[in-house]
């Protein structure tokens, strides 16, 4: 079994596994400093010093040092549902392979999207942190990576729900980067449960190559509709680039350290700095909805409500197989993500076009959503 992993993650994978063959990683909030080595998992302990971005977030100059452990006798929360919305972005993101196809970048081991892990908690938390990073990693085929690959196909075919497939995926944490994953969750406070992590690129690749226009692409075709749809109060920006992109798209972010900086952490000044944030909704990423009567004049809002008013199809080509993805009493938000599944990412742009056209026509009427 040892030689499935790699060489940095083995001991660590065989002493979670000889402890806690029952137990699921648990929050990161019941950790603490510990002598006693008997149940309690102890990942390492190391010392940081400062890092430093005073422009984005202001952190302190100091040095700290800690022994940071999880108790893995926590029991695991229940499953809440995953909403509709976001379901339908991780399944248009994993039935989503124009960036292989168009030749930019080559097809890593694990060759598919990878929706990145939602706390079970986080939809009912009142502190809602969204952790945006650059890209997931690639695998080099050791069994959890055959696991991953295995477990996300599943979802792609309807074998898992979104919520089975993060309860999986909790399997594999302890090994993402070797273990400064989950050291840094541990470190900053942060409860796993009741946060949700995501990424620019959805799709590892080979070699690590990420040109512009993937990471662009990815983010305008999954990213903002996941961030959305998953409704935090607020998005901790993890390194430059993933601040770049939000900059971009005017949504306002926490800056913090990558978790595998290369430069040292200090996590008491990221923990303050969580605990004081402002905690502001998530701005609306579709267009508003226009108050003219002129129907030529709507811009719809994701929110809004789509009402059926010709349940027959009375549309000819390619506007019909769009006009087939409407469902009476749907959101706008929902009728995009709908299409992008079912149609692709150039299908789903002419959505506003096909609601003012519909709309124009009396095919439909949108009923705006209650602020």
């Amino acid at each position: 079994m040892c030689r499935c992993f790699s060489r940095a993650t083995t001991s660590r994978i065989l002493t979670l596994r000889k402890r806690t063959s029952r137990a699921i990683l648990a929050g990161s909030r019941h950790l603490h400093p510990t002598n006693d080595d008997t149940s309690l998992l102890t990942l390492g302990s190391a010392r940081q010093t400062v890092w430093s971005n005073s422009k984005d977030a202001g952190f302190n100059f100091g040095t700290i040092s800690h022994a940071w452990s999880i108790d893995m006798s926590i029991p695991e929360s229940p499953n809440t549902p995953v909403p509709q919305a976001f379901e339908a972005v991780c399944a248009a993101a994993v039935n989503c392979d124009h960036c292989f196809k168009a030749g930019y970048v080559q097809r890593p081991y694990i060759d598919i999207a990878q929706p990145r892990y939602v706390g079970p908690d986080y939809w009912s938390a009142d502190r809602r942190f969204l952790f945006l990073m650059i890209n997931p990693g690639g695998g080099n085929g050791s069994w959890a990576d055959q696991q991953m690959r295995k477990e996300i196909l599943q979802f792609r075919s309807g074998e898992l729900g979104l919520a089975e497939l993060f309860k999986l995926q909790r399997a594999h944490i302890a090994e993402w980067g070797g273990g400064k994953f989950l050291r840094y969750f541990n470190s900053i406070g942060c409860d796993l449960r009741e946060v949700a992590l995501l990424n620019v690129a959805w799709c590892a690749t080979k070699h690590d190559s990420y040109p512009d226009k993937l990471l662009g692409q990815c983010f305008s075709s999954h990213t903002l509709p996941a961030i959305q749809a998953l409704r935090p109060t607020a998005i901790v920006a993890c390194g430059v680039q993933a601040q770049k992109f939000l900059n971009k798209a005017g949504l306002r972010s926490i800056a913090v350290p990558h978790y595998a900086a290369r430069t040292s952490i200090d996590f008491d000044a990221i923990r303050t700095l969580l605990q004081t944030s402002k905690l502001n909704p998530t701005p609306s990423l579709a267009p508003t909805v226009s108050t003219a009567r002129n129907p030529s004049q709507l811009e719809s809002r994701g929110q809004d409500v789509i009402r059926l008013l010709e349940p027959t199809n009375p549309k000819t080509g390619k506007s019909r197989a769009r006009y087939a993805c409407y469902t009476d009493k749907m959101t706008v938000a929902d009728y995009t993500q709908t299409v992008r599944m079912r149609r692709g990412e150039f299908e789903s742009r002419k959505c506003n076009a096909d609601l003012k056209w519909d709309t124009e026509r009396k095919f439909i009427s949108i009923e705006r959503a209650r602020v």
